[in-house]
């Protein structure tokens, strides 16, 4: 029998989904994009014309409303005529779905949730969206549901405003004769889709007239921008509240407040918002080509008027006043001291990336004006007053920026040499070479004596003249008994001396300063948490890295020490970077302090969290019921168990002190983990006490296969090696009699893991200088093989010992085939995974299969977007 063929295409039933594969006509479903109140979205392939597309099936009660079906198809018609870039072009329709042109980037809803954008911003994005609405009512054209998240912004800065497949084109237009709808069958809010509990039209974008159900016109379109830019200035939604009616009823009775708006809002853009939101229409702007005007006329430049709103700032609790009061009372006379400064509230603002690569790097000029970003190993200018950045010509290969003190000039690192460039223009004029194997961790300063400290990222600190023409020397050497290397060159103001971040061979980490003659450590983190990217910030602080956020710890100059504790600044962003004035830039939407294990599949697609709880250094159990985490901070950290099967979890340990790095034992009847100076074992059922096997400050322990010996890192009193020991007849049950031999004297700072047949350990040294994965027999320790991936950190094997997983340089997971017959060999290294957020040390796991990853995940890790994160008057 002859096989039947699959009909080119697909006819649309009422509450059909499409799958991939479908044809609808000439396109073929790719996969899904979304689904809302007007219907389901689909990536689709337009085959005749070999281009990707976006399709929209419109809701099911169309498939039964011819007069419903024919309209829509008289009102494309009219919205396919329009042809401006800001819109996003229909191309054609297929039975009740709507062929649209495809827009990359994000929408403007998913910018403003991490925060008000900055001005500059704000003012490019409203300009093409006011284009986009005077083109489309010049057509006759209302949108009707104009709102951030129909607002496409892609990465260079074009913004294309979306499903205007919504709108209804006027009566003139359709040529209907106008007050054909009473206001319970506008299409604004119809029966049905009160039924449904769906408005046609985002009720907080809704102009008054449109949310008591009248027909409406281009005015509303002219309200809902005015929220939108209201929304961008402040990150706050206009009129949000919890239920649909409750947003009504504020729209409908509320006068707009503008009191959130930023004090330094110019004039004009302030009026203009306040024409956009006069509740009568009447009174309202009355042509978006109006707005246009203004917006172009609306600069940073600008003044404020004196009556401005300004947020209150937090208060403080102030000695001084309670003398004053006192002093008053006693000479009866209160004086008002009108000129006295007023603490400024903080402002977090959010700059939009110069290429469609994340942000790799951030620095603020000296005075605030500019930013550098390196993204796509390019260094890119922008000013804080313009809305696109310029790239450095020359930049090609950099891997960090940094800035002349007098911020005339940029530098940065790239081809194996340091340049600088003039911000007025000109070419990039070598410095001088440094180290071929210069790293993301390398760090570069230019210090107020006009010479240039650097770390390579697997050195000491280096210092060369900002003139060029002389070889760099190093400051200081390192005592390789027990430090590895230098990161994070940054200056203290005044010359006072170049912060840098030391590692140990134990794998420590602190924030040491050079003051020219000697070293100084002046913080050291007693958790789990990396340190890296210190900086020196006017209000008398060091701001640093440290576990997915950006924390500050009081320091003072005259004495080169902290004098409080770290606070966090900023949750989920990294690489601080500080003006003279207090400004404050860094990379958001990178990670988290907040991370949970989260699951992974091959593909690199995030699914659930097993947690709710701050997690890292997760274990799967030998029969992948359970995981063993990290829960906590530093001394205040727990081993938990989280039983996969029932979604429960409970807490393993209970002693004071911190407990970390949990791993089974080969039959899952027990989890060892490090226990303050000790290597502990304890029931995994949590049925018995804690066992102190062996006094070891250590980080990482492992059963071997045959469940005799246990292999130890450290101990961190010496040059940290691997070690193992007998555990003897009683094996977990007891403490450890036996000494531990060495039989790897490398330094092992990090993570390492032992073959599933007891013959191979992966580990990461620094041996070869920088961070490496090498592999060797075991227990003879004979033979050394490095794996082929650079700067690779945290090795973990396959169930069946086919293939090794590690990080790279970029904290992507990589998979790297493995023979262990004979001699080790190993294959060609494949990226498997790139997560946004996934932080080398954090560690990870594989299912017996492979095909699916527990890795620490920010909670936002499904969409996180580096962006630049802008904050001023942080300290109130």
């Amino acid at each position: 029998m002859a096989e039947m063929a699959a009909p080119d295409s697909a006819r649309l039933s009422p509450a059909m989904t499409l799958t991939a594969g479908t044809r609808l006509g000439p396109y073929e479903i790719v996969a899904p994009l979304g689904v809302g109140g007007m219907g389901e979205v689909y990536r689709a392939r337009d085959t005749k014309l070999n281009r990707d597309v976006a399709i929209k099936v419109l809701p099911e009660e169309f498939a039964s409303d011819a007069d419903r079906l024919a309209r829509f198809t008289r009102e494309a018609q009219v919205l396919a005529s329009l042809n401006h870039p800001n819109i996003a072009a229909i191309y054609g329709i297929e039975e009740r779905a709507l062929v649209m042109e495809l827009v990359g980037g994000e929408d403007l809803s998913q910018h403003v949730t991490r925060g008000p954008l900055a001005l500059s911003d704000t003012l490019a994005i409203a300009k093409q969206i006011a284009d986009a609405l005077e083109t489309a009512h010049e057509a006759g054209i209302v949108h009707r549901d104009l709102k951030p998240a129909n607002i496409k912004v892609r990465p260079d800065g074009t913004v294309k405003v979306l499903d205007f497949g919504l709108a209804k084109a006027t009566d003139r237009t359709l040529d209907s004769g106008p007050g054909t709808q009473d206001a319970q069958n506008s299409p604004t809010m119809t029966a049905r889709a009160t039924q449904m509990g769906m408005i046609i039209g985002t009720a907080a974008y809704m102009a008054p007239e449109q949310a008591k159900g009248k027909i409406v016109d281009k005015r509303a379109d002219i309200w809902a921008f005015g929220v939108v830019l209201h929304e961008m200035l402040t990150g706050r939604t206009l009129f949000a509240a919890d239920t649909i009616a409750e947003t009504l009823a504020r729209v409908i009775e509320r006068q707009p407040d503008l009191s959130a708006l930023p004090a330094e809002t110019p004039a004009r853009l302030r009026a203009l918002i306040a024409r956009c939101l006069e509740r009568d229409p009447k009174r309202r702007l009355r042509d978006i080509g109006e707005a246009r005007l203004m917006l172009e006329s609306a600069t940073l430049a600008d003044p404020v008027p004196a009556s401005a709103p300004a947020v209150a700032p937090r208060s403080r609790s102030l000695a001084w006043v309670g003398i004053t009061v006192a002093a008053a009372a006693i000479t009866g006379v209160i004086v008002w001291q009108a000129r006295a400064p007023q603490p400024q509230p903080e402002e977090r603002l959010v700059m939009l990336p110069p290429t469609d690569a994340p942000p790799q790097a951030v620095s603020i000029s000296p005075d605030a004006s500019r930013v550098a970003i390196l993204a796509d190993d390019k260094v890119w200018l922008r000013k804080f007053s313009e809305f696109t950045a310029t790239e450095v010509a020359g930049s090609e290969g950099a891997k960090t920026v940094f800035w002349s003190p007098d911020g005339t000039h940029l530098g940065f690192q790239s081809r194996a040499q340091l340049w600088r460039v003039s911000v007025s223009g000109g070419a990039p004029i070598a410095i001088g070479p440094v180290a071929q194997d210069f790293t993301g961790a390398g760090g570069v300063t230019w210090r107020a004596s006009g010479n240039i400290g650097f770390n390579t990222g697997t050195s000491t600190l280096m210092e060369m003249p900002s003139s060029g023409g002389e070889p760099s020397r190093a400051l200081f050497t390192l005592d390789p008994t027990h430090e590895v290397d230098v990161h994070d060159a940054s200056a203290l103001p005044g010359d006072k001396g170049v912060l840098m971040v030391l590692h140990s061979t134990t794998g420590t980490r602190t924030i040491e300063v050079f003051d020219g003659t000697e070293r100084k450590t002046v913080f050291t983190n007693s958790g789990t948490g990396r340190i890296s990217r210190p900086v020196y910030a006017p209000s008398g602080h060091i701001l640093f890295d440290m576990s997915g956020g950006v924390w500050a710890v009081p320091f003072s100059l005259a004495s080169l020490a902290t004098t409080g504790d770290p606070v966090l600044v900023a949750d989920g962003a990294r690489w601080p970077s500080v003006s003279s004035d207090g400004t404050i830039v860094m990379l958001s939407g990178t990670a988290s302090t907040a991370v949970r294990p989260m699951w992974v599949d091959e593909s690199g697609k995030v699914g659930a969290a097993i947690t709710g709880q701050r997690s890292v250094s997760p274990r799967i159990s030998p029969d992948g019921r359970s995981v063993a985490a990290t829960v906590g901070f530093g001394a205040d950290s727990d081993i938990w168990v989280f039983d996969l099967a029932r979604g429960s979890e409970r807490r393993l340990t209970f002693e004071p002190g911190e407990d970390a790095f949990p791993t089974w034992s080969p039959d899952g009847k027990f989890i060892m983990y490090r226990c303050a100076e000790a290597m502990c074992a304890r029931p995994a059922d949590g049925s018995g006490a804690r066992v102190e096997l062996l006094a070891w400050s250590s980080g990482v322990a492992v059963v071997a296969p045959d469940g005799r010996r246990l292999l130890l890192q450290g101990p961190r009193t010496e040059a940290s090696g691997l070690s193992y020991v007998d555990m003897g007849p009683m094996g977990l049950t007891a403490p450890i009699t036996a000494k531990p031999t060495q039989f790897i004297s490398a330094r092992v700072p990090g993570v390492f893991d032992l073959s599933p047949d007891g013959r191979f350990v992966a580990y990461e040294s620094k041996d070869g200088g920088s961070d490496a994965v090498f592999v060797t027999q075991f227990p003879d320790g004979r033979g050394k093989w490095e794996i082929p991936v650079r700067l690779a950190t945290e090795p973990r094997w396959s169930a069946n010992g086919d293939r090794l997983f590690v990080l790279d340089e970029l904290a992507r997971l990589v998979e790297v085939p493995v023979d262990l017959k004979g001699a080790f060999t190993a294959g060609k290294p494949q990226i498997r995974i790139a997560v946004p957020g996934f932080e080398r040390g954090a560690g990870f796991d594989r299912t017996k299969d492979g095909k699916s990853f527990l890795i620490p995940l920010p909670p936002s890790a499904t969409g996180t977007h580096t962006r630049v994160l802008v904050i001023k008057n942080w300290l109130r």
